[in-house]
């Protein structure tokens, strides 16, 4: 469970308004110190009043404004002039208190947050999301802006609740055998059981404290957290971080930092400190669960539920706590639930007409405080720790078997086990008053070491040490001031450490100091990059003109000159590129790109063929080629087949130089068979061969390529058959009578081909044209004169009369069949038609 105090001690407040308005000051000194604390709810933002930089703004030494860049808006960042005394900061506006006592707001002003009422003259000042508040030095409350704004810890805005709330002495906790508070000066006092070091809290100012079992947590002005007691949370202190509230339980601690994330710290064997992701403005811890309340008033629990404990209702609420085996959280209508564990009745939570708003479970019974300033309280009462006192309070606090609560008067009252003394706390008397031995604050130091670039920038490791003095009194550290070797790069506004000191000899922290430095760190050089028009060739060369551009980029100081430049490639050859850059640091970076340029393509020297080749010829192409920029890549070179199929052919021979570039060369050319003639008889083509009806007619003749291989594929050609007008020619007689061949064409042993065929008697005296056509396309022709069979005895053959002197072809040709006839088709004797090879 945690109660928070909302107090910071400003030192120029007190000396300023002691001389001002001392009458004011000495009455109201309780409220106003405790007003001043920066408000630790507010989720994600740094609300609040005091001159530590309170969201971003600090009271200088001579009482003038200065706010920072990590204001949540812009328009606070330029404060009014003019000398203050108190500051808080909202989420988007911020109101201070002039050294003559008036108030005034500037930045956003949707709700009239900034139309402080005339003539108030203020000791405390508090700003907002929409709304300010102020107390006046005759004790006065006063709110404007928003109505309808939450308030501390998720409260409705009742101003006379929020300013109870806000008092000093409203913090208090209880734990097993011993009970804590803040004293007028914001510093721990605990009372009770101290066998284990329960009552041993650091004597530091603090703005909230939590106690339970035998260990206490407390948070510091600067956000750290410190631990005491014996326990495993007092024992493991929490990651470093800025928290805003802390809660203790039995055996661990939780807390919420300045983000609104959740960390827990000490026994986890539950699973009680696994925090679920989310923001939170509270968490509770108990024994082995925690719960958590959103910051839209959601409630999420974890840990141990065997009990029921960790089965959290649906609704808004504005508080949460938990027990050791059960849990109670405040409905934003001011009504109670609890879950969990119920065997002694703690979770039989009463209703009140005045609703509640605060509540403060123990152990196994728990407490709210009344809107009405009264206490209700319920669950086991064995020592009487749930039998509350009559009357009106501002805060309570429940621990295993005890209760304590703060009056309306500041007054401390405990009810319940006394076994260790945890009943007799009177806050108000411990350490109020202190002698004035010191009237100067301390004196803070920063000493750095490192390599100062430009600019204030540091260009390596950066060591930051504090030195703290005071000549009249020992000095406390409030917060920070630890030594910080700086060893990352950080980004344009630089990281920002603190250090908060005041003099033990003075009066509370009537004279505390603050020094804030910033160190800005850039060992990294810019980055370059390079970009190009167009892409280059995969051997890295370009084809084109080409534009090479150059940016940069830096992540930490940022770029100080060189960070663009355009460079375009015309010549060709290799072009060395080199470019720098340089950063607001001082560290500078160089890029150097060759751009390698080939726009002209190699020359090209080669012998290729033209007119008429025989297959298989062999041919030499003599390729050669040079490049006068990058060089030739022969490895690419190539050149066509040659000679190696027949008809009309391309040859092309084609180099490449190594950037890309081609040149090629071509011709065209005709591949032909090598035909060598019919064979006997019919080997001459410049006669008429007379030749007999139904005799054997046998055409005979070879095929070979330029090596002398013969070509025995039947599917060489064919023979197309004609009548024509006989022809004026020498005439040969054949008087052949060899047996009569099977028609159609067939390949001999020797390689020859041959062909068989006869003519019938309707062609007896007629002239006929044979001619071979062969795949080359090439044509061979013979002429035959049919003459009707005669017999032995016969005369001599005559020429026939009116023949032509040049043959005529007598209509289409028919064609005989060079291949075998297909299956099914047979082959013609005599006139047949083309068959196709």
């Amino acid at each position: 469970m945690i109660l928070t105090s909302k107090r910071r001690v400003l030192p120029l407040l007190v000396v300023l308004l002691g001389c001002v308005l001392a009458s004011a000051v000495a009455q109201a000194r309780p409220l106003l110190q405790t007003f001043l604390l920066r408000p630790a709810w507010q989720a994600g933002s740094a609300q609040g009043s005091d001159r530590t930089a309170a969201g971003g703004c600090v009271i200088g030494d001579d009482g003038t404004l200065q706010c920072g860049r990590r204001l949540l808006s812009a328009v606070v960042l330029m404060p009014p002039q003019g000398r203050f005394v108190a500051i808080s900061v909202g989420a988007h506006h911020a109101c201070a208190i002039r050294s003559n006592g008036s108030v005034i707001c500037w930045g956003q002003n949707d709700s009239a947050q900034l139309d402080a009422p005339r003539g108030l003259k203020a000791v405390a000042i508090w700003a907002g999301e929409r709304r300010s508040c102020a107390l006046s030095d005759s004790g006065g409350k006063y709110c404007w802006g928003d109505a309808e704004e939450q308030g501390l810890s998720g409260f409705s805005w009742a101003l006379g609740s929020r300013m109870e709330e806000s008092t000093r002495g409203a913090a208090i906790a209880a734990g097993d055998g011993h009970a804590c508070a803040l004293d007028a000066d914001a510093r721990p006092q605990c009372w009770g059981d101290e066998r284990l070091g329960q009552t041993l809290a650091p004597a530091r100012p603090m703005r909230a404290l939590d106690v339970r079992g035998d260990q206490g947590c407390g948070i510091l002005f600067d956000g750290a957290v410190r631990c005491w007691g014996n326990g495993p949370a007092a024992q493991g202190m929490p990651e470093v971080g800025t928290f805003r509230s802390i809660d203790v339980g039995q055996f661990n601690a939780c807390g919420v930092r300045a983000d609104g994330s959740g960390a827990c710290w000490g026994w986890n064997v539950n699973g009680q400190g696994n925090v679920p992701v989310g923001l939170y403005r509270r968490i509770a811890t108990g024994l082995n669960h925690s719960c958590g309340l959103h910051d839209d008033g959601s409630v999420a629990c974890w840990g141990y539920g065997g009990d029921g404990q960790t089965l959290a209702p649906a609704g808004v609420f504005r508080d949460i706590d938990v027990g050791e085996r059960h849990s109670c959280a405040l409905r934003a209508d001011g009504s109670l639930v609890c879950w969990g564990l119920g065997t002694e009745g703690q979770t039989a939570a009463p209703v009140s007409a005045s609703g509640y708003r605060k509540l403060a479970v123990g152990a196994f019974h728990a407490c709210a405080l009344r809107g009405d300033g009264g206490i209700d309280c319920w669950g086991r009462n064995d020592h009487g720790q749930a039998t509350a006192p009559a009357g009106r309070f501002v805060s309570v606090a429940a621990g295993f078997s005890h209760t304590c609560a703060v009056r309306e008067d500041r007054k401390t009252v405990c009810w319940g086990d006394d076994s260790f003394g945890q009943l007799a706390g009177r806050v108000e008397s411990r350490g109020a008053v202190r002698p004035k031995t010191d009237t100067t604050p301390p004196v803070i130091d920063a000493v750095i070491t490192g390599t100062l670039g430009d600019n204030g920038w540091y260009v390596s490791d950066v060591h930051l040490q504090w030195v703290v003095t005071d000549p009249e009194s020992p000095v406390q550290i409030v917060g920070g001031c630890q030594d910080v070797v700086l060893a990352q790069d950080t980004w344009q506004d630089g990281a920002e450490y603190s250090c908060y000191a005041i003099s033990e000899g003075s009066i509370g922290p009537a004279y505390p100091s603050i020094r804030i430095v910033t160190l800005k760190r850039d060992a990294t050089p810019p980055q370059i990059t390079m970009s190009d028009s167009t892409a280059p060739r995969p051997s890295g060369w370009y084809l084109s003109d080409v534009d090479i551009l150059f940016s940069c980029f830096d992540g930490a100081s940022g770029v100080q000159v060189g960070c663009h430049a355009s460079h375009r490639v015309t010549t060709e050859g290799t072009t060395t590129l080199t470019h720098q850059a340089k950063d607001l640091a001082g560290n500078v970076a160089s890029m150097t790109y060759d751009v390698k340029l080939d726009k002209t393509p190699p020359v090209i020297s080669a012998v290729l063929p033209t007119g008429t080749l025989v297959l298989n010829t062999p041919f030499d192409t003599q390729l050669t080629g040079s490049d006068a920029v990058s060089g030739m890549h022969w490895a690419r070179a190539e050149c066509s087949p040659i000679a190696l199929a027949l008809n009309s052919r391309e040859a092309f021979c084609r180099v490449f130089d190594i950037a890309g570039n081609f040149a090629q060369k071509t011709s065209t050319y005709t591949t032909v068979y090598a035909f060598e003639g019919f064979l006997a008889p019919f080997e001459r083509s410049d006669v008429l061969y007379d030749v007999e009806v139904d005799r054997n007619l046998p055409f005979t003749w070879w095929v070979r390529d330029a090596l002398g291989v013969s070509l025995p594929g039947k599917s060489l050609g064919w023979i197309e058959q004609g009548q024509i007008t006989c022809p004026d020619l020498p005439v040969v007689r054949i008087d052949w009578r060899g047996a009569f061949q099977r028609i159609g064409q067939r390949v001999l042993p020797d390689g020859s081909h041959r062909l068989d065929t006869s003519m019938s008697q309707s062609a007896a005296g007629k002239c006929y044209m044979y001619t071979l056509v062969l795949l080359d396309q090439t044509k061979h022709t013979r002429y035959l004169r049919i003459r009707p069979r005669t017999m032995l005895t016969g005369g001599p053959l005559r020429p026939t009369p009116g023949a032509s002197p040049a043959p005529q072809v007598s209509g289409a040709g028919q064609a005989i069949e060079v291949t075998e006839a297909p299956r099914g088709r047979k082959g013609s004797r005599g006139h047949g038609s083309r068959l196709s090879r």
